[in-house]
């Protein structure tokens, strides 16, 4: 091709470009302008929205919402403590003061306080006392309520007539008739005291069956060193530890131990945690 042939050419391949890149752009710019309708709709909705809830805000300062003060006749608004967790019961706020915000356990306390699974321990008034009791271990009647509550199961589906005799006249025996009518295998014996401390893979076993996880299949005893194939909720242990709910024990650093302690108390704090992860990683 001579040097004429191929300047045309290209002059003409210039040409072409030019007159598609006018069309692309009068085809964004006419773009734009069928965009503006719905941009200015969309800022509408914003101001509306602003507005709806601005009148929230208002609406939550009325003594409707929080109790007043009988001394003054005014409003009592919720504090929120920015030191410790705190609990929202008929509109006061009582600080748990032995969960830090700092500590490891806080998100998980806070998340199934807010789900009123637990509100902690209270006076013989029915008074919220400020104490969670983190440390403290669970009984199986205080574990019976918590997977109750947290996998939201209808207590008026249960029995009222409770095997256990000590239920019969407990404040659990709602909670302990759901463990019974759903069949939940630490509370099949009727016999068994429900105001000794769980142990960790009852309390597994427990969370497992409430949210109706499927049973899990024979054990491989290989994932601890103290769960092997026949321990008691081995397969249970290792189903929870495949669902994100449990890990197993660490040492100082974070690193595994290789231990579980299914036969191993638990404690309130430990158990916040399997709840929290439970309604997360379980619910349908």
């Amino acid at each position: 091709m001579s040097k004429t042939s191929l300047s045309a050419a290209v002059y003409s391949g210039l040409i072409v470009t030019m007159t598609c890149g006018n069309a692309v752009a009068k085809s964004a710019y006419d773009s734009l302008q069928s965009d503006i309708p719905k941009l200015q709709t969309i800022v509408n909705q914003d101001a509306q929205d602003e507005a709806l809830e601005q009148q929230d805000a208002n609406a939550e300062m009325n003594g409707e919402l929080f109790p007043v003060s009988a001394a003054s006749g005014t409003v009592v608004v919720p504090k929120i403590d920015e030191k410790f967790v705190t609990v929202t019961e008929n509109g006061t706020v009582t600080p748990l003061t032995d969960v830090p915000r700092q500590a490891w356990f806080a998100p998980y306390v806070r998340d199934v306080a807010m789900r009123g699974i637990v509100s902690g321990y209270r006076n013989a008034d029915g008074k919220l006392k400020g104490e969670f009791g983190a440390a403290n271990s669970v009984s199986l009647a205080e574990l019976s309520k918590m997977a109750v509550k947290a996998a939201q199961i209808d207590e008026a589906k249960c029995t009222t007539t409770v095997k256990n005799t000590m239920a019969k006249t407990d404040w659990s025996r709602q909670y302990v008739g759901c463990a019974e009518t759903l069949h939940w295998t630490v509370f099949d014996d009727a016999a068994v005291d429900i105001h000794r401390p769980a142990t960790r893979g009852e309390v597994v076993a427990t969370l497992l069956q409430a949210f109706d996880v499927p049973a899990p299949g024979p054990a491989t005893g290989v994932l601890f060193n103290d769960v092997k194939a026949d321990t008691l909720y081995a397969a249970a242990i290792e189903k929870a530890v495949q669902s994100g709910i449990v890990n197993g024990y660490t040492d100082a650093i974070g690193n595994r131990t290789g231990a579980f302690g299914p036969l191993n108390g638990i404690n309130r704090a430990e158990v916040a945690k399997m709840l929290s992860l439970s309604i997360q990683k379980l619910t349908r």
